[in-house]
């Protein structure tokens, strides 16, 4: 898969968790809207699933430098034909693994947030991944996607911790995170190559509360 990051239809699995069940996968018809208080803007900022006519929107937000140099390695340019492979490559990852919704701006396609549910002893954890284009940067967007999407993962899913690893130099990506409730729990040192230089990367953390 192209690596955005580093939410997708009903399973029939079912896990009982504390007493209750939970499904290891989210409606397919879901769609997340923030509260208007979050961002202080009346156009509707939502999560939903992505769709195959979104390339162009998603291309559009994601082609641009300082947004890619905050993420995993992933072309640049970014072209629609990488958005098409990408989409796709979602809507075909496993429900119960891989959880993605694109952020929406009034219908439009600004961002993606994503979580990564891992395996063996830590299969009830996962990890979180998101970026927002340029213009809606400092809006509290970012912040409010967050704090729905945890919401919805431990809402519908057996994941217990959700914990992110921004780069050590993208404090902007920390703020979000400890603003949305994230704990700080250490400095992953010399954990990462990018754009030629070896970099720290940051944890964070949160955890069901109930």
């Amino acid at each position: 898969m192209n690596n955005h990051w580093i939410c997708d239809g009903v399973s029939h699995i079912l896990e009982r968790v504390g007493g209750a069940m939970k499904s290891e996968t989210i409606d397919e018809n879901v769609y997340l809207k923030l509260d208007r208080r979050e961002t202080g803007d009346d156009t509707e900022v939502a999560l939903r699933l992505f769709k195959k006519d979104d390339a162009a929107d998603l291309t559009a937000a994601i082609n641009n430098k300082k947004v890619i140099d905050n993420l995993r390695e992933i072309p640049f340019p970014y072209t629609e034909r990488d958005a098409n492979e990408f989409i796709e490559a979602v809507l075909a990852a496993d429900k119960e693994t891989h959880y993605v919704f694109a952020i929406t701006y009034g219908g439009k396609v600004i961002g993606c947030i994503s979580a990564l549910r891992m395996d063996n002893v830590h299969r009830q954890t996962a990890e979180l991944g998101y970026y927002v284009a340029e213009p809606y940067w400092n809006r509290g967007i970012a912040t409010g996607a967050v704090q729905k999407m945890c919401a919805c993962i431990f809402d519908n899913t057996d994941i217990i911790r959700i914990f992110a690893a921004p780069y050590g130099y993208n404090d902007a990506s920390c703020r979000v995170l400890e603003k949305a409730g994230f704990l700080f729990e250490g400095v992953m040192r010399r954990n990462a190559v990018k754009n030629g230089k070896v970099i720290d990367m940051k944890l964070y953390a949160i955890i069901q509360d109930k």
